[in-house]
């Protein structure tokens, strides 16, 4: 008699996945405090346009956002990773708060480590990040194929034998994107895994930075830390308090490492602090949050715009949010495609504002 083979329901996977899952921050409670108010922040909803008081455990959190539900497995690093910052972050922010007292200020080799590993966390696990991993991913190995490079074909799986057909099409003029069923959250922490460290070196050595103090109170937007392009030179931003902004720039011209992070701080005047208040309620994906409700978010917005700050729009945001509920258990497939369609897989996932 040949073995008997049982069928799960994918519906009871489905319900195992959703009891397993955690509510994972991707913002820390640690720094939301900052903003708030007795533990509880003004929450304006962009997709609601609305105020709503809430404690920051509710906030800049998502069910399963950084877990892996893979072939039958659990896989929790990340959240448990990411952690590791938000435990030493109390600390890290202390030793900002005592650089502003200052002109200048050379971080303590753990509080400088620290940093800008959360601002690259911070980064790496935003939900615009998150949103683009697939083409990021696409785009990345693009870039391998030119330089000779197949590591990034090895790492999910790809025969030796399949990577010689794929270098011979991408050598006639192939482009490659991956398909597979529920791959999102298999990308995005392959990416994050990937690019994490290189954004850390950059940030940590390559950037310079500066502490300005606030005239006017800053919100906190559900990606804290962003970049942007101010008259082609790209700007780091850091909320780290209602009060104060951390914001690095990379020098002109040739790139040189530095060994030691000097802060220096500044005050901005009140044309300067809107602009970059402005920016952030700009950079906020689904809300921005406030001690109280004193900032217009949607006059905010408008006035970024006119000031030719410029973010890429996501397209479908709801799939970001949910993908970590989803059990990756296809193939994760390299496919060959033309450079149209490379094009409209770029244009599936963003597309950039007039």
């Amino acid at each position: 008699m040949g073995r008997i083979i049982q069928v799960r329901d994918p519906a009871d996977r489905q319900r195992e996945i959703n009891e397993s899952s955690q509510n994972q921050h991707y913002v820390s409670q640690v720094l939301q405090r900052r903003f708030a108010d007795d533990g509880f922040l003004e929450r304006f909803d962009l997709k609601w346009n609305k105020w709503k008081r809430v404690a920051t455990a509710q906030i800049f959190t998502r069910l399963a956002y950084s877990q892996l539900f893979a072939y039958g497995h659990h896989d929790n690093s990340l959240d448990e990773s990411f952690q590791k910052c938000e435990n030493a972050l109390n600390e890290t922010l202390n030793a900002l708060d005592d650089a502003t007292k200052q002109d200048t200020t050379e971080l303590t080799e753990p509080a400088c480590t620290n940093l800008f590993l959360y601002c690259a966390y911070l980064w790496r696990m935003s939900p615009f990040v998150k949103a683009i991993a697939p083409f990021e991913y696409a785009l990345q190995l693009d870039l391998d194929l030119k330089n000779g490079k197949t590591d990034l074909l090895e790492e999910v799986g790809v025969k030796q034998e399949d990577i010689v057909t794929i270098r011979l099409l991408y050598a006639q003029g192939k482009k490659f994107i991956p398909a597979g069923e529920n791959l999102l959250q298999v990308l995005f922490r392959i990416q994050f895994r990937r690019k994490c460290p290189e954004l850390y070196q950059w940030l940590r050595y390559f950037c310079n930075w500066t502490i300005y103090s606030s005239p006017i109170t800053m919100p906190i937007a559900d990606m804290p830390f962003f970049s942007f392009n101010e008259h082609g030179v790209p700007l780091y931003i850091f909320t780290i308090s209602p009060t104060h902004v951390l914001i690095g720039k990379t020098p002109s011209g040739t790139f040189q490492s530095h060994a030691n992070t000097t802060l220096r701080t500044n005050v901005f005047t009140t044309s300067e602090a809107e602009y970059i208040r402005d920016a952030i309620c700009l950079s906020a994906l689904t809300a921005v949050a406030s001690k109280d409700r004193s900032i217009d978010v949607l006059g905010a917005r408008a006035r970024a715009k006119e000031m030719g700050v410029r973010f890429p729009v996501i397209k479908s945001l709801e799939s970001v949010f949910q993908a970590g509920q989803k059990e990756f258990t296809d193939l994760l497939r390299i496919v060959p495609v033309s450079e149209d369609v490379f094009r409209e897989f770029k244009k599936s996932f963003f597309e950039m504002p007039t």
